[in-house]
C-alpha cells in the first residue's frame, strides 16, 4: 500500500511562501522540495514542512503500480519530511510516515530527466552534513563518551549523516547511470557521499567511493577531457587564497581526493581488528608516503588549506604510530595556517583543535604513568584551553 501523508496546508499560504511555477508536474515537485530546502537551512521547520508534504503529495504522482520499487523522488522527499517531523520533536509522526513500508528505489525510474533532482539532493545532503558537524561541535571531548550531553550531541549528528547519506546515495546512482566516469558533478556527489560515510564509521565503503572518483577523474584527464565548465561550483577542491584558478582543476580535485583516501587508510583499523602486526605497518607507512607526497605536490602553495588539511592527517598518522612529538608538531603548523584565514568555528579548525587536544591528554596519561605530574598538568590545561576556544 502507498504511503499517503496528510496535506492540511491552505493555497493562501503555499502561495505566499513559493515562488511562482508552471503547471508542470516536474517543476512543481522541483519548485515545493527546493522551497522546503530554503526554509530547512534557515531553520524555518514550519514553513518546511508545508513544503515537503506538498513535495511527497507531487511525487505520489509518479509512483506507479508498474513500478516494482518506489520513485526516487518519493523516497527522497519522505526521509525528509520525516527529519523535519523529527526535528520539530514530532518523533512519533516521523516514525508513522513510513509505517511497515520499506523503501526500495526502482532502478527503471532513474532517467536523465532526474538530473535537476540528483543536483537538490546534493544540496540536501550538503546541509544535513554541515548540520552534523554542527551537532558534534556540541560535544566536550573532556568529559567523555559516556557524558550525557555527549550522548545527544553523538546521536544527533549521526542521524544528520545518515540522512546525508541517503540524500547522496540517490543522487550519486542517478548520476552514475546518466553521467559518464569523471564528470565533476559525480566526482562531487561520490566524494561528499564519501565524507560522510567516513564520518559515520563506513570506513571501507568511504574509500570506496573515494577510489571510483579518483579512477574517473583518471579517466577522463588520460583522454583530454578537461573538467571546467561554465557554471560548474567546484565543491570538492575550491581555488582560495594564495591559488591561481587558472590551476587545472582535476590535478587539485585528484591531490585533495588523494589526501582523503590517505586519511580513511589511518582509520582503516577500526574494521580490521585481527589486523597483523606487519600488515598494519604497511598500511601505515604507504599512508604516510601518499601524504608526505601529497604535501610535496602542494609546496608552492605553503600557507594553502589543503596544506593544512595534510598536516593534520599526517598529525593522525603519527599519533597512531605513537609518535607523539611528531604528531603535535603537525598539529601546530595545520592551525598556524588554518586560524590565519579561518573562523575558529569552522569545522576544519574545530576538527584539528579536538585532535591535538586528544594528543595532548593522550601525552598527559603518559607522563602520569611515569611519575612526571607536573608535565602530565601542563598537558592537561593546554588540552582543555583547545577544547574551550
Amino acid at each position: 500500500m502507498k504511503s499517503k501523508v496528510c496535506r492540511f496546508v491552505a493555497v493562501v499560504m503555499l502561495l505566499s511562501l513559493a515562488p511562482a511555477v508552471t503547471s508542470a508536474q516536474g517543476s512543481l515537485f522541483e519548485t515545493y522540495l527546493d522551497a522546503a530546502t530554503k526554509a530547512i537551512r534557515e531553520n524555518r521547520y514550519d514553513a518546511a514542512e508545508v513544503f515537503a508534504q506538498a513535495s511527497v503529495e507531487e511525487a505520489q504522482k509518479w509512483d506507479a503500480k508498474e513500478l516494482q520499487g518506489d520513485d526516487p523522488r518519493l523516497v527522497a522527499s519522505l526521509y525528509v519530511l520525516a527529519q523535519i517531523y523529527f526535528d520539530q520533536g514530532k518523533k512519533d509522526k516521523s516514525r508513522d510516515l513510513f509505517g511497515d513500508r520499506k523503501m526500495r528505489i526502482d532502478v527503471k525510474a532513474l532517467g536523465s530527466e532526474l538530473l535537476p533532482f540528483a543536483s537538490q539532493l546534493y544540496l540536501l545532503g550538503n546541509i544535513y552534513y554541515d548540520q552534523g558537524n554542527e551537532a558534534q561541535k556540541k560535544s566536550d571531548p573532556g568529559k567523555g563518551k559516556d557524558d550525557p550531553a555527549n550522548k545527544a550531541a553523538e546521536e544527533q549528528a549521526n542521524l544528520k549523516f545518515q540522512l546525508a547519506r541517503r540524500m547522496l546515495l540517490i543522487c550519486s546512482t542517478i548520476r552514475k547511470r546518466n553521467l559518464e566516469p569523471g564528470h565533476p558533478d559525480l566526482v562531487s556527489s561520490l566524494s561528499l557521499l564519501g565524507i560522510v560515510q567516513k564520518n559515520l564509521g563506513e570506513t571501507r565503503d568511504s574509500v570506496g567511493r573515494y577510489e571510483e572518483a579518483i579512477k574517473g577523474l583518471e579517466t577522463r584527464t588520460a583522454a583530454g577531457v578537461g573538467l571546467t565548465k561554465n557554471g560548474y561550483r567546484y565543491s570538492v577542491c575550491k581555488p582560495a587564497w594564495d591559488i591561481s584558478v587558472s590551476q587545472q582543476v582535476e590535478t587539485l580535485e585528484s591531490m585533495l581526493l588523494k589526501v582523503l583516501i590517505a586519511r580513511d587508510l589511518i582509520y582503516s583499523h577500526d574494521e580490521q581488528k585481527d589486523e597483523k602486526k606487519d600488515d598494519r605497518t604497511e598500511r601505515l607507512s604507504k599512508a604516510e608516503r601518499k601524504l608526505k607526497q601529497t604535501l610535496e605536490e602542494w609546496g608552492e602553495w605553503p600557507e594553502h588549506e589543503n596544506v593544512a588539511i595534510i598536516l593534520n592527517n599526517l598529525g593522525l598518522l603519527y599519533a597512531e604510530q605513537e609518535k607523539y612529538d611528531n604528531a603535535e608538531s603537525m598539529y601546530k603548523r595545520s592551525l598556524a595556517i588554518l586560524e590565519k584565514f579561518k573562523a575558529p568555528t569552522e569545522i576544519s579548525v574545530v576538527n584539528t583543535r579536538k585532535n591535538y587536544a586528544e594528543l595532548l591528554r593522550t601525552k598527559a596519561e603518559l607522563s602520569r604513568k611515569a611519575g612526571r605530574e607536573t608535565e602530565a598538568k601542563d598537558y592537561d590545561e593546554r588540552a582543555k584551553k583547545l577544547s574551550n576556544e
